[in-house]
């Protein structure tokens, strides 16, 4: 945070061994009273922290815990034999040794924030304690500089030996916050002092351009996984090398290091002006750390502008990152945010990454993740000079700490609860009076109407709000770059149940570059959706055009209403579905694909029953939304996986002899974020199938159908969208002359088996009995739609077909799509009967 009183302009201009003055936070800052319910969740947060992850050994802290019982929590760490010999892998990923400087470091900058609004002296011991352990990582090694990621509890002093510049970042910036606080005494700054010049040492030394700016590790090898690079790098990372300099002058004034902190700030500052949109939070983090501590010290009045427009703008950017946080973590059950982090050693999957052997965590990952994620987040926007924060932030940093059971939390991620707290107290901006999440403190029924586009999926722009005529004048959401903008969801409240609401449409006029704007009636559906409570899911009466207008008339039954395109289904709808799934059956395992670019877990179900060994099992691959805006098609994907998992004989027998990978929603961000996805920049998730695929959900699916493939069991992919406003249901198939031989017939049969079942008297969702073709007249890029690249790269059996299940009918409902689903379960499991069983 920066300080503008004149009374310390001397501090920003000399260096704190210069200045006699304490800094700006000797005492207190003013605050309105905290409220009682929020300080004590925050002091049983503190105690968790010290009882659980506190490693007593070493004064350091743990990642994460494997147990709950009293002087179990830890059993998971690396004995002393095992970091000796860097097992599992020089960086002691997947250990629970693997953030230890970070921890310190971020636990510090709490204490000094704690301290600057309580004035406790009782701090100074816990304070000294985590100084003890980040001194211990950086010297008990006898290399000078290079601060170990954390020690090894069994022998306190065994270290593995790749660091990084996270954990760099984190640990100077906790001990330049400890050296400039007034908990620090003369003889522990003087200990702090040679510490943070050791680290500007090691980079004058070894981050220079012949060694690729590389820092190294401990014994003296290259950093084969580029997390050590100080220099020309992303540009979140490119204020990390001058703070290093800039915090070793302030804290010696020795001029090499103003030297090299002026000489590579300008350019930092100019580099990090546009992080990428995907960059994940805890790079955020640590970005605004490395920029807070150059704005504290910058001299240049013009150059501080600068580094605090880029704070603001990273603020801003953590905003929706922070609602994503939140929704996903709460969007867990109190069981799944409870669970317990794995004995690495005996988990069943590992990766390579850069020669190392990494053990995964599986679903315990995304717990621990989310948990930290949703602390990072709101710490965020609070590093900047006068930080504020907006209603719904801080109810969701209030939201976040209430509802937190820290005695079933076993993710470090507490530590940055903590820091955001308090941080958020001593900036003054938590107000005592606690508000609700997301808005949610609207207007009583009947007052003025309220329009909230501020959760998971929703996409809106309002035109007018008539209170008079109780209409709402809006029109789609939506980044074009992102996809077509004809999506769209939002939340109506301050109503009168039973009160006729009008809605009136327009189609988007948003473009990218001098492209004509999309067509109106892809927005515009016949009957909109609403839902009195975010489940039950109903069409409006058909609304009528009127010019450029489509008008829907809703009337609610309570105060509030969600009205949409048609029937959302996020990612976190699908998170909970999967997890349900796999609660319900013993036959069906909750799992991810991956994690998307934004860092969102993508949901996958996974279906065998019995022993009946995978390579004699056929190889079933369905996935949804590949284009965000398609809501129906997540919807037939579950209605498949419903049926999968139903009591019905054949799909018992599927089951039994197939091996079934199902993907609700592909393209998580764009759902996530109310974007369209279809033709989004540079191309989106289904014209991506290609060697240079660039979306992390189409390179995990390659690679696992990629497997089936090798293995010669790709038998039916399936690919599930919804079409054109006026299109029946129907399959796109691949021309028959870029077909193997077998492929066009069992194609064939397939396609007519389902069409009999899509067909019959009754159904929801009417099938044209058609197919259409994507060979090259479809699309410039054919060759890269997923259901062509399974087809041009499968087996000669295999069936790779997208269906096209339509949106704009009056079945067009959750009840309708979901029984599209069960009926294409139904022929796959009766198209398979009549193959050959796998020898």
């Amino acid at each position: 945070m920066f300080v503008r009183r004149a009374a310390v302009v001397l501090a920003l201009t000399a260096p704190l061994w210069l200045a006699s003055p304490e800094p700006a936070d000797a005492g207190p800052a003013p605050e309105t009273p905290p409220d009682p319910a929020l300080e004590a969740q925050a002091e049983r947060a503190w105690a968790v922290v010290w009882d659980r992850f506190f490693i007593e050994e070493t004064e350091t802290f743990a990642d994460y815990l494997s147990s709950y019982e009293p002087g179990r929590e830890l059993a998971h760490l690396p004995t002393a034999a095992e970091v000796r010999r860097q097992f599992p892998n020089p960086c002691g990923y997947g250990t629970g040794m693997e953030d230890g400087m970070i921890l310190g470091g971020a636990l510090l900058s709490a204490i000094v924030d704690r301290h600057a609004v309580t004035g406790d002296d009782d701090l100074r011991e816990p304070a000294a304690t985590v100084f003890r352990g980040v001194r211990r990582c950086a010297t008990v090694h006898g290399v000078p500089g290079f601060f170990a990621r954390n020690v090894c509890r069994e022998d306190g002093e065994s270290v593995y030996l790749n660091s990084s510049r996270d954990q760099y970042t984190h640990g100077v910036h906790g001990l330049w916050q400890y050296l400039r606080s007034p908990l620090a005494d003369d003889e522990t700054k003087a200990q702090i002092r040679p510490l943070l010049a050791a680290a500007a040492d090691r980079m004058i030394a070894f981050a220079t351009p012949e060694n690729g700016y590389d820092f190294g590790r401990a014994d003296g090898q290259r950093c084969p996984l580029g997390i050590c690079r100080m220099w020309e790098v992303q540009a979140h990372e490119a204020a990390r090398l001058p703070m290093i300099y800039a915090a070793a002058w302030d804290a010696t004034g020795e001029e090499k290091y103003r030297t090299l902190w002026r000489q590579y700030v300008a350019e930092a500052v100019r580099q990090s002006r546009e992080p990428a949109e995907h960059t994940p939070v805890y790079a955020l983090l640590q970005m605004q750390c490395s920029l807070e501590l150059l704005g504290e010290l910058e001299p240049d009045p013009a150059l501080k502008s600068e580094i605090d427009a880029v704070l603001r703008h990273v603020a801003g950017m953590a905003e929706s990152r922070g609602k994503h946080a939140f929704d996903r973590l709460f969007g867990k059950s109190a069981a799944e945010r409870a669970m317990l982090g794995p004995d690495w050693r005996t988990v069943d999957e590992w990766i390579v990454q850069g020669g190392y052997d990494v053990p995964q965590w599986g679903p315990y990952r995304d717990v621990w993740h989310v948990t930290r994620e949703a602390g990072e987040a709101a710490l965020i926007p609070l590093m900047t000079d006068r930080a504020t924060l907006p209603d719904a932030q801080q109810a969701r940093l209030r939201t976040l700490i209430l509802k937190t059971d820290y005695d079933r939390t076993s993710s470090c991620g507490v530590v940055y609860h903590l820091a955001a707290y308090w941080k958020a107290r001593r900036t003054g901006i938590l107000r005592a009076a606690p508000g609700p999440v997301g808005g949610d403190d609207r207007d009583a029924a009947g007052g003025p109407m309220v329009v909230d586009a501020d959760f998971e999926g929703a996409s809106v722009r309002v035109l007018a709000i008539d209170e008079e005529a109780r209409r709402v004048d809006f029109t789609p959401g939506g980044d074009p770059t992102r996809g077509w903008p004809c999506w769209w969801s939002f939340r109506l409240a301050g109503l009168t149940p039973g009160e006729p609401i009008t809605l009136r449409l327009r189609g988007s006029d948003a473009v990218v570059g001098t492209a004509k704007p999309l067509a109106a009636s892809w927005a515009m559906p016949t009957r909109a959706t609403y839902s009195d409570d975010g489940a039950i899911w109903r069409h409006t009466e058909a609304g009528r055009r009127e010019g450029e207008w489509m008008i829907y008339s809703v009337t609610p039954e309570g105060d509030s209403v969600q009205v949409a395109w048609g029937p959302p289904y996020t990612p976190t709808d699908a998170a909970n579905w999967v997890r349900a799934m796999g609660e319900r059956s013993p036959h069906a395992t909750a799992t991810e694909l991956c994690q998307s670019g934004e860092g969102r877990a993508v949901p996958m179900l996974h279906v065998r029953e019995g022993d009946l060994p995978n390579e004699r099992r056929f190889g079933v691959w369905v996935q949804a939304r590949q284009h965000a805006w398609e809501s129906g098609s997540s919807w037939v994907a579950q209605g498949f996986g419903e049926w999968l998992l139903s009591d019905d004989a054949d799909a018992a027998w599927l089951r039994r002899h197939a091996e079934v990978f199902l993907v609700p929603v592909m393209d998580v961000d764009n759902v996530a974020t109310g974007n369209g996805g279809k033709n989004a920049l540079p191309h989106d998730h289904n014209r991506d199938w290609s060697d240079n695929a660039r979306w992390k959900e189409v390179i995990a699916a390659r690679r696992k159908i990629a497997g089936l493939i090798r293995e010669e069991r790709m038998d039916v992919f399936l690919d599930l969208h919804n079409p054109g406003p006026g299109d029946q249901t129907f399959f796109y198939v691949l021309p028959a002359e870029y077909l193997q031989a077998p492929a066009v017939d069992l194609r064939d049969q397939f396609v007519e088996r389902t069409y009999a079942r899509l067909q019959r008297p009754g159904a929801a969702i009417p099938a044209s009995g058609k197919t259409k073709a994507t060979g090259p007249d479809y699309h410039p890029l054919w060759r890269q739609m997923s259901a062509t690249w399974v087809n041009l790269h499968g087996n000669p059996h295999t069936v790779s077909l997208c269906l096209e299940t339509a949106w704009n009918t009056p079945g067009s409902t959750t009840v309708g799509y979901r029984a599209v689903g069960a009926d294409l379960a139904a022929a796959a499991a009766a198209y398979l009967r009549e193959r050959p069983a796998r020898p």
